[in-house]
């Protein structure tokens, strides 16, 4: 909750100069707020998704070498923006094509290219550590 009214101060601090009626301020405000849970909510069920799927082709490791190594590979996942993340998780994981991968982060199949080469080269870094 904190989160989504500091946001929404944020937000309304940014657009104030768009404000039309200075008299409607506390609905402005309140349209705002609602608007960010919106997105918080929408950012939680793609992360719950995430999880869901990642869970059901994760693998399970019984040798504790191997529960390293996949250990590791979910530490360097969490070290990387989420925008080279996703798209990783969505292709190498989830077997999203680039085209569905594109369409799901709302970029271009040549920007899902280059987040993917720079996940991969990064991962490759931790991993190699």
């Amino acid at each position: 909750v904190d989160d989504v009214v500091q946001e929404t101060f944020v937000d309304a601090r940014d657009g104030l100069a768009d404000l039309e009626e200075p008299a409607a301020v506390r609905r402005w405000l309140v349209v705002i707020a609602i608007r960010r849970v919106h997105r918080m909510l929408a950012r939680r069920k793609v992360r719950r998704w995430f999880a869901r799927q990642v869970s059901e082709v994760a693998p399970r490791a019984s040798d504790p070498r191997e529960a390293r190594v996949v250990e590791e590979l979910y530490d360097a996942l969490d070290r990387i923006p989420s925008q080279l993340r996703v798209p990783w998780i969505l292709t190498r994981v989830g077997a999203m094509s680039l085209e569905q991968a594109a369409d799901v982060c709302e970029v271009s199949v040549a920007t899902v290219k280059r987040r993917l080469a720079e996940a991969d080269l990064r991962i490759e870094r931790r991993l190699s550590e």
